[in-house]
């Protein structure tokens, strides 16, 4: 037997969707004979909650605030594959607050400090609206809405963001397990020159440094030498590729800290004649470029890279804040998502002399 939903429910009250959810969700304003027509149709068809919402919802519904947080923060534009994985993240997190009938409201390309910004004027009042909060892209540890969120007790979840020291809740990919799986998949293809390449503005987020230190332990754990000319952290990354090239021939593979700048990294190497992975092996972290049209992949030859689940865990973020909402002695989890290896065309065995 199916389970009702809440359209049976309306259909049977005679009312529209959105009163039944005002009804269910304990909103005032609301006439008796209405009301009664509701609960009444939905104890007849037994509807209620999915379970794992309703245990952890109290009865008066809440409302979550998403924030969005600007890239220009990072000093350098969003490409279309992390705007893709940000979409994907909102999904997730959509799917399960419309579930469990959860008012919600979205900040978007919101900048810290711009004080002609409507939503920046909001969030400086005296509350954070909203009973719960989750970050999308948060630039820093040091942000004055997450301080805040902290220092009022409000609990929220920042999607991304590994920050053990903080008592917040995080649902994130392990960057340090992410580098890893892409240096030792490198290491079993017979590479040792492999070159670390970043943008400038990547520098400003915390992961460059757990995706740094895994690259250096990696290295260190082939038995290869972590050689200064060979980190490459540059605002023009064709040009950085250009140059590297030039002043290592001898480099087999390059590691980029995510999957924007690798696609640039393929890009400038064919341009320069450079066959890859025959030439050099390129691979990348994240698999946001799947979310790059064909276009702007037009030649470049499919990127190896890291993957987690980018759904998954807008759902996971939403579920953790519902639960945590509802449930006082939460004080805040950190949950870890699986990466995997995803093999495509751009990484090869170093090729013998």
């Amino acid at each position: 037997m199916m389970r009702s939903t809440m359209s049976d429910v309306a259909r049977r009250a005679g009312v529209s969707k959105s009163t039944v959810s005002l009804v269910l969700n304990g909103k005032p304003n609301i006439s008796s004979e209405v009301r009664d027509a509701v609960r009444d149709a939905a104890q007849a068809l037994d509807y209620r909650l999915p379970e794992r919402y309703a245990a952890a919802l109290p009865s008066e519904a809440k409302t979550i605030t998403i924030i969005h947080f600007d890239a220009v923060q990072f000093q350098f534009q969003v490409g279309p594959g992390v705007a893709g994985l940000h979409l994907y993240f909102l999904q997730g997190i959509e799917d399960v607050l419309h579930s469990s009938h959860v008012n919600w409201s979205l900040i978007a390309n919101y900048r810290e400090g711009n004080e002609h910004e409507i939503a920046y004027q909001m969030l400086k009042g005296k509350k954070l609206p909203g009973d719960g909060l989750i970050l999308m892209g948060i630039p820093s540890r040091h942000s004055w809405v997450l301080q805040k969120a902290i220092n009022d007790n409000i609990p929220v979840v920042a999607l991304g963001r590994d920050w053990p020291e903080l008592p917040i809740n995080t649902v994130s990919q392990n960057h340090y397990e992410q580098t890893r799986i892409a240096l030792d998949y490198l290491a079993e293809l017979g590479h040792r020159k492999i070159a670390f390449l970043a943008r400038e503005g990547d520098r400003d987020i915390h992961w460059f440094k757990l995706r740094f230190a895994s690259y250096r332990d990696s290295l260190e754990k082939m038995g290869a030498v972590v050689e200064k000319d060979l980190i490459v952290v540059e605002a023009d990354v064709k040009q950085a590729t250009r140059d590297l090239m030039i002043r290592r021939p001898d480099v087999t593979a390059i590691f980029c800290i995510n999957d924007e700048p690798a696609v640039d990294v393929l890009h400038a190497l064919q341009e320069m004649g450079r066959h890859v992975p025959d030439d050099v092996s390129v691979i990348g972290l994240d698999n946001s470029v799947k979310y790059f049209s064909a276009d702007l992949l037009a030649g470049a030859p499919p990127l190896t890279t890291v993957d987690y689940p980018h759904y998954q865990t807008g759902r996971l973020a939403a579920e953790l804040l519902l639960r945590h909402i509802g449930d006082d002695q939460i004080a805040y989890s950190k949950i870890y998502l699986r990466s995997r290896l995803v093999e495509r065309a751009s990484c090869g065995e170093v090729r013998r002399s």
